[in-house]
């Protein structure tokens, strides 16, 4: 029997976003929220374009859910330049500061730890991938961010439909 490579180990855990939740994240999502994850993933690698609302109840996990997608996109699209994940919220404090702060956190680990850094204070990049947080106020300027990647927009609820 062959010992997997390193080459093997990473196609396991970037094949499915529980694996690498449990793998390279160490916080494996819940039986519930996979579904979710899962689904917008395929729609994402297809390019169906879908929209999605993720509705959990309080304290259930919806954020967690979002940072670790976002973590395992940035892995995913670390060698595409120009890949953008796009994070509205509806202000950027504390809501933004959170989730860019949660994010973080899913990066601070041991395969990733080294890869990413934050720019300009609203920018996560890791590789050629970037993840840009933004205000969905009224009153911010959030001209000249494209989400090629996807783009969340927490607390949609929250958010005018313009924005």
């Amino acid at each position: 029997m062959r010992l997997p490579t390193l080459q093997d180990l990473a196609k396991k855990f970037l094949s499915k976003i529980q694996f690498f939740s449990y793998i390279v994240l160490r916080r494996p999502l819940y039986n519930y929220q996979l579904p979710a994850a899962t689904a917008i993933i395929d729609s994402i690698i297809r390019q169906h374009g879908l929209e999605f609302a993720i509705l959990f109840p309080r304290q259930s996990g919806k954020n967690e859910v979002q940072s670790h997608l976002q973590a395992y996109l940035l892995m995913l699209f670390q060698r595409i330049a120009g890949s953008q994940i796009v994070i509205a919220s509806p202000t950027f404090k504390p809501q933004s500061i959170n989730a860019l702060m949660r994010l973080e956190s899913q990066l601070a680990n041991e395969v990733t730890a080294e890869l990413w850094s934050r720019v300009q204070g609203y920018i996560v990049r890791l590789g050629q991938a970037a993840a840009l947080f933004f205000s969905a106020e009224p009153t911010a300027n959030t001209v000249g961010a494209t989400a090629s990647i996807a783009l969340f927009g927490d607390e949609a609820q929250d958010i005018a439909e313009d924005i």
